[in-house]
């Protein structure tokens, strides 16, 4: 009788763990990233025409062409302030969340939610953090894999 009782809540928990979680995890040398699956529930997004579960050679490059593309970026060499950090200096210092979604235009674009690793929350594999402040320690920006472009950068207020 033990021995099904354990079994059972073995099972059990087994299955509401894979329940809670909608995706996977990447971890990299300095920092982590939670890549959601295309049944996560999203509508802060505009113009989705598709959903898609990001894979782990497109997220690898997606990570390249931050690295890549971001010094370009002006507001990326911006001081937000003495106490927030200047993102292209620090971006081994942020988790990620990626969303995968459709355009309009049938491009696949990856959606990039950067959070400050020391900030992170523990729900942060499983809920999508949308910060509104917190300056550069939380900003986002989309890639687009047909054309290895970065746009729609934002950087959170500093309140």
């Amino acid at each position: 009788m033990k021995f099904i009782l354990i079994i059972s809540l073995f099972f059990s928990n087994f299955f509401t763990s894979n329940n809670l979680y909608d995706g996977y995890r990447m971890d990299f040398k300095c920092y982590r990233g939670y890549v959601f699956d295309e049944s996560k529930e999203i509508n802060f997004i505009t113009g989705i025409e598709g959903r898609f579960t990001p894979s782990q050679q497109e997220i690898e490059c997606v990570e390249k062409l931050i690295f890549t593309l971001m010094p370009k970026e002006t507001i990326a060499m911006v001081n937000f302030g003495k106490k927030c950090p200047k993102i292209v200096k620090n971006l081994k210092n942020y988790n990620r969340q990626y969303v995968g979604y459709i355009d309009s235009n049938g491009n696949k674009i990856i959606w990039i939610n950067f959070i400050w690793k020391k900030d992170c929350p523990d729900n942060w594999e499983r809920d999508i953090i949308l910060n509104t402040d917190g300056c550069s320690y939380f900003w986002r920006a989309k890639i687009n894999l047909k054309e290895n472009k970065l746009f729609d950068f934002y950087v959170n207020g500093n309140a």
